[in-house]
């Protein structure tokens, strides 16, 4: 079924395509990964890839989580009618 499912996007891609329309392709998406894989990295493979070290890019995201909080709750606060 899912072959089917396949063939019958690519099919209608085609005939898109054909029919000089812009086709647009969603990317795989892989559920959990940030969750589940990027904790698994060994350091030196994370830093190559996000180009810091796991504790300063853990401290950024404390950081950042704050200050989201704080705007948040700032407009929150704002749009109250009292």
């Amino acid at each position: 079924m899912l072959l089917e499912d396949k063939e019958d996007n690519t099919v209608a891609a085609v005939l898109q395509l054909a029919a000089g329309h812009r086709v647009r392709v969603s990317p795989v998406r892989v559920e959990g990964y940030v969750e589940s894989v990027i904790p698994r990295y060994p350091e030196a493979v994370f830093k190559e890839h996000f180009r810091m070290h796991r504790c300063t890019f853990t401290v950024c995201v404390q950081y950042f989580q704050c200050c989201f909080c704080s705007l948040y709750f700032y407009r929150v606060a704002s749009t109250v009618v009292t």
